[in-house]
C-alpha cells in the first residue's frame, strides 16, 4: 500500500485525517523517534495533560474519607468516573459495579482470592486436578477453566483457585465447540440437581502476543449452555471473566451484548496516563459471588478489634476498595476518556486505522525475501490482518538469515534502538501463545531455564531455537510513516545480500527541529593528564600443572592461537576496567585470578534504588579514568577539575563481619550481587561527578557470581571474565567507517575503536579480519583460554570514550558493514586451561 492510498483509506473509516496535525499539537515529544510499543502503553496527549492540570489547579480535592466540602467534591467527581468507565463500554451502574485496583493484574488478583470456589472445601494437594482442555463435570469441586494463551496474570489465578480446592483446566481454541442446544441463563436447574458450586470461564478479549481477537460470543454461549470444552457441556453456574486490558486499548467492547461477569482493565493501555490504575467490572447478579476475607480502611461499617467481629459495607466498590483509592489518578481518567474520544472520534475508528498500519507492515514483511529467496521474516499471526474483528494491531515476528537459522531477537531490539525504533522482545508475559506459536515443547522450556534462559533476559536463542520473538504494536496516534520507516529498517539490516546500502530520510512528522541528529554532545572534559602503569607489577608465572592458582598475561609475547589450525597471534594491549562502565586502564602484564584480570570490574557504581549505573545512563563516566597503584594499595580515580579519589585495594576479610552494615545488594545483567559500599567520600565523589545520587560499591570477596553459561566465577562483567579483540577486524571496520563518514580517517583509527569496544586482549596476527568469530581456543603466552561465544555490542560503542559525546554512526557502520551481526570484533573468552 502506497502512502497516497493509506491516506485516501483513512475517510474510509472515519478517522481524522489530519492525524499529522494532531502529532504536532499532541504528541511532539514523540518527534524523533517511532514508538512501536502501544500494546506495552500507549501515549497521552498534550490536552489530556493540560485538562487535568487545569482541573486540579482550579479544585481542591480532598482525602474521600472526609467529610468536608473538598472531599465531597472528590467523592462526586470519582462517582462521574464510574459512570464514564460504564458508558464507555456501553452499560451502566445498575448492570455492572466498578471496583478501582493498582492495575489489570490486580484486578486478576482479587478476584482469584474473593471467588467463591469449590463449594466451602479446603485445599489437599493430593487431590488437585490438572489437566488440558479436561473439564470434569463432577458437582463436588469448582473448575477454573482458562485459555492456554492467556496472560501471566490470568495464568497465575489457578494458584489461588487451587489453594481453595478447585480443579483447574487449561483449554485451547481447538478444544472449543458451540453447539445450537443449550438453555436460558435464567432457567432454572435440572430436576435433582444438588450442584451448588461455581464455576469460571477465563479468557482474553485479545491476544497481547499476537493481537487475534477471540470470540466476545463466547460469553453468551457459556452463559447459554452452548460452549462446550472437548465435547463436555459448561452448564449452569458458569461464569464468565473476561480479561481486556490488550482489546480496550484500540477496540470498542458491547458490554451490553457480550455481558461478561467479570472483566479486567488497565487504563494505561488505553491513554497512557494515569499509570497505576486498572479497574474489575462485576455485573450485578454476580456480586454475591465474591467472598471477602481481609478488609482494610473504609470498607467496614463496623469493626472491634478485641473482638472477632466485623460487618462489611454494603456496596461492592465500598467493600473491596481498600484504603483511600488513588483519587486524582480516578479524576485523571475523565480527561483521559474526553480526549480520546474528542481526537479520534470512535474506538472503532481506532480499530481500522491500527490495524490498516498493522496490514501495512505485514504485508510489506511477508513479501520480504533474501536473495536466495527464502523469506526474512517469520510472522506469528492465524489472520491475514483484514478483518479488525479477529484481529488487533499486534505483530510478533523473528527475522530469519538466509539458510533459515533465525537472528536473535536482542540483536533485533539493540539494532532498533540505532535508528530509534521503540519495540518489545521477549514472550511479553503471555508464555501459553509464546510456546504454541513458537512451537516449543514443555521440555524445550524446562531446558531453556536449565542451561540459564529466565522471563525477561536477554537470551534470545537456546540450540538455535528463539525463546520469543520481537514485537511491534500501534497507537491511535501512529501513522503510516512509522509503519513504513519500521518496515525499511529491517530491509536495511537484515536483508542479505544487502538490498539498499542506507536508510531513507526520516519522515518528517519524525524529526525533530533539524532532523534528527546523531550526535548528543555534553561538555568535553580534559583528558590530557597521562595515567600510565609504572607502577603496576607482573603475578606470578602461570603454573604448569594445571591448577587454579594464579598466573599472568604479557603484551609483546607472540603467542598462538588454537583453532585447528595453530596461527601465530601477538598480544598487543592488556586493559583493565576496575570501575565497570569506567575508563581503561592499561598494562603491559596482570595478573589473572579465578573471576578474570585481578581488579577488573571489581567496582561498580549504583543508583539509590541499587540499580548498576553504566555509560548508558551516564556518559560522563567513560571520562574517569583508573589507576591501580598496587605498590601504593590503592585504587585512583582522575577526573578533570575535581581532586583525585582514592580507594583501598585491600580488603581484611577479618573485618567483613563488622562491615555488614555497609553490605549492599545491587542488580548487574539481571543478577543480584552483594557488594560492600566504598563510603560516603567515594559516594559523594560520583555524585558529584555524574551529578546524581549513587555510591560505590565493590563485589563482596565472599559472594559468588557464576556466568550462566560457563559456570565459570564472574566479576561484575556482563557475561565472561575477559573480552578479546583483534587487530584485523578493528582495521576493517576502521576503513568501513572511514568511507561510510566520507574520509575523515582520523575520527575512527584502531586506536579510538580499541576504545569504544572495551576489551581486555587486543591481539594482531596475520589472519582475516573477523577470522576470531570462528575461533575456539586463544593461547596467550601460557595461558590458555576457552572461547565461550561471540559477544553481543549494545549501544555503549556509539560513545565516544574520549569526550563522552554518544552518536550512532559507528554502529550503524557495523550494520552496513556486517549485516546483523552486530557481535563482530569481541569474542568473550574465559578460564585458563594449562
Amino acid at each position: 500500500m502506497s502512502e497516497n492510498e493509506f491516506t485516501v483509506s483513512r475517510g474510509l473509516g472515519g478517522y481524522p485525517a489530519n492525524i499529522d496535525v494532531m502529532r504536532d499539537e499532541e504528541f511532539s515529544r514523540l518527534n524523533g523517534i517511532v514508538y512501536l510499543d502501544h500494546a506495552g502503553t500507549t501515549h497521552y496527549a498534550k490536552s489530556q495533560l493540560d485538562l487535568f492540570y487545569r482541573d486540579l489547579s482550579s479544585h481542591v480535592y480532598g482525602n474521600p474519607h472526609s467529610h468536608h466540602l473538598s472531599s465531597q467534591r472528590c467523592t462526586e467527581a470519582v462517582e462521574r468516573v464510574r459512570n464514564r468507565i460504564l458508558q464507555h463500554f456501553n452499560t451502566d451502574c445498575s448492570t455492572y459495579s466498578v471496583i478501582f485496583t493498582s492495575g489489570c493484574t490486580d484486578s486478576l488478583r482479587l478476584l482469584g482470592q474473593n471467588f467463591q470456589w469449590s463449594c466451602g472445601k479446603t485445599h489437599d494437594d493430593s487431590d488437585l486436578a490438572f489437566a488440558l482442555g479436561d473439564i470434569n463435570m463432577l458437582n463436588d469441586k469448582s473448575i477454573f477453566c482458562y485459555f492456554h494463551d492467556c496472560h501471566t496474570s490470568v495464568v497465575g489465578m489457578r494458584e489461588l483457585a487451587m489453594r481453595y480446592g478447585a480443579r483447574i483446566s487449561c483449554f485451547e481454541e481447538s478444544d472449543v465447540c458451540v453447539t445450537t442446544d443449550g438453555y436460558s441463563r435464567e432457567q432454572s436447574l435440572p430436576a435433582g440437581s444438588q450442584t451448588t458450586c461455581h464455576h469460571l470461564f477465563a479468557y482474553p478479549a485479545m491476544c497481547n502476543f499476537s493481537g487475534r481477537k477471540y470470540p466476545l460470543q463466547w460469553i453468551n454461549d457459556v452463559h447459554s449452555g452452548r460452549l462446550r470444552i472437548n465435547g463436555q457441556q459448561l452448564g449452569h453456574n458458569w461464569h464468565v471473566l473476561l480479561d481486556a486490558a490488550a482489546f480496550v486499548g484500540t477496540s470498542s467492547l458491547d458490554l451490553s451484548v457480550y455481558s461478561a461477569d467479570f472483566v479486567s482493565l488497565s487504563f494505561y493501555k488505553m491513554f497512557g496516563y494515569p499509570t497505576g490504575l486498572g479497574a474489575l467490572l462485576v455485573r450485578t447478579d454476580c456480586q454475591s459471588l465474591l467472598e471477602k476475607s481481609y478488609f482494610g480502611g473504609g470498607t467496614v461499617q463496623a469493626m472491634i478489634s478485641g473482638e472477632n467481629f466485623r460487618v462489611f459495607r454494603s456496596g461492592l466498590s465500598d467493600k473491596f476498595e481498600d484504603g483511600t483509592l488513588p483519587f486524582l489518578g480516578i479524576i485523571a481518567l475523565q480527561h483521559g476518556f474526553d480526549t480520546l474520544h474528542r481526537l479520534t472520534g470512535s474506538m472503532a475508528a481506532i480499530s481500522y486505522h491500527t490495524l490498516r498500519l498493522a496490514k501495512h507492515a505485514y504485508d510489506e514483511m511477508m513479501s520480504l525475501h533474501h536473495g536466495n529467496g527464502q523469506p526474512m521474516c517469520q510472522v506469528y499471526c492465524s489472520t491475514d490482518y483484514t478483518d479488525d474483528s479477529i484481529q488487533g494491531a499486534v505483530i510478533s515476528f523473528n527475522i530469519l538469515q538466509p539458510d533459515g537459522t533465525y537472528v536473535g531477537y536482542s540483536q533485533v531490539d539493540k539494532l532498533a534502538g540505532v535508528f530509534d525504533i521503540h519495540l518489545r522482545t521477549g514472550c511479553f508475559c503471555n508464555v501459553g501463545a509464546c510456546q504454541r506459536y513458537l512451537r516449543l515443547s514443555a521440555e524445550q522450556l524446562k531446558h531453556n531455564l536449565e542451561v540459564g534462559h529466565v522471563c525477561g533476559d536477554a537470551v534470545d536463542l537456546v540450540d538455535g531455537v528463539p525463546t520469543g520473538c520481537v514485537r511491534v504494536s500501534f497507537g491511535y496516534m501512529s501513522t503510516f510513516e512509522e509503519s513504513n520507516y519500521f518496515v525499511q529498517f529491517i530491509k536495511h539490516c537484515f536483508a542479505q545480500p544487502r538490498m539498499i546500502l542506507e536508510m531513507p530520510p526520516v519522515p518528517q512528522h519524525l524529526s525533530k527541529a533539524d532532523g534528527i541528529s546523531d550526535n548528543h554532545s555534553i561538555e568535553k572534559v580534559d583528558t590530557s593528564h597521562d595515567l600510565t602503569g609504572d607502577d603496576v607489577v607482573s603475578g606470578d608465572e602461570c603454573p604448569q600443572d594445571g591448577s587454579e592458582s594464579e598466573a599472568s598475561v604479557e603484551t609483546g609475547r607472540e603467542t598462538r592461537l588454537m583453532t585447528g589450525n595453530v596461527r601465530s597471534v601477538c598480544l598487543e594491549k592488556i586493559f583493565v576496567y576496575p570501575v565497570k562502565s569506567c575508563g581503561a586502564f592499561e598494562v603491559t602484564e596482570w595478573e589473572i585470578g579465578s573471576k578474570g584480570l585481578v581488579y577488573d570490574r571489581e567496582w561498580m557504581v549504583v543508583s539509590d534504588s541499587g540499580s548498576c549505573i553504566s555509560q548508558k545512563q551516564a556518559p560522563m563516566m567513560c571520562l574517569i579514568f583508573p589507576e591501580v597503584n598496587l605498590a601504593a594499595g590503592k585504587l585512583i580515580l582522575y577526573m578533570s577539575d575535581i581532586s583525585p579519589l582514592e580507594v583501598d585495594l585491600a580488603v581484611n576479610t577479618e573485618e567483613l563481619d563488622a562491615k555488614s552494615a555497609t553490605m549492599c545488594r545491587a542488580r548487574v545483567c539481571r543478577d543480584r550481587v552483594e557488594g560492600l559500599d566504598c563510603g560516603d567520600d567515594a559516594a559523594d565523589w560520583f555524585s558529584t561527578v555524574l551529578e546524581r545520587p549513587c555510591r560505590l560499591v565493590r563485589q563482596s570477596p565472599t559472594a559468588e557470581r557464576l556466568c550462566r553459561s560457563t559456570k565459570e566465577k564472574l566479576s561484575l562483567a556482563n557475561q565472561s571474565q575477559f573480552l578479546l579483540v583483534t587487530e584485523p577486524s578493528l582495521s576493517c571496520l576502521a576503513a568501513h567507517t572511514a568511507l561510510q563518514k566520507e574520509g575523515c580517517v582520523t575520527e575512527y583509527t584502531d586506536a579510538v575503536l580499541t576504545q569504544r569496544f572495551r576489551p581486555n586482549f587486543l591481539v594482531a596476527g596475520k589472519f582475516e579480519a573477523f577470522a576470531e568469530e570462528n575461533w575456539q581456543v586463544v593461547k596467550l603466552g601460557l595461558c590458555q583460554f576457552q572461547v565461550s561465544g561471540l559477544c553481543t555490542r549494545c549501544q555503549v560503542i556509539s560513545i565516544d570514550q574520549r569526550t563522552g559525546t554518544r552518536s550512532n554512526d559507528l554502529l550503524r557502520s557495523l550494520i552496513s558493514l556486517r549485516g546483523s551481526k552486530v557481535h563482530v570484533c569481541l569474542i568473550a573468552v574465559y578460564g585458563m586451561h594449562m
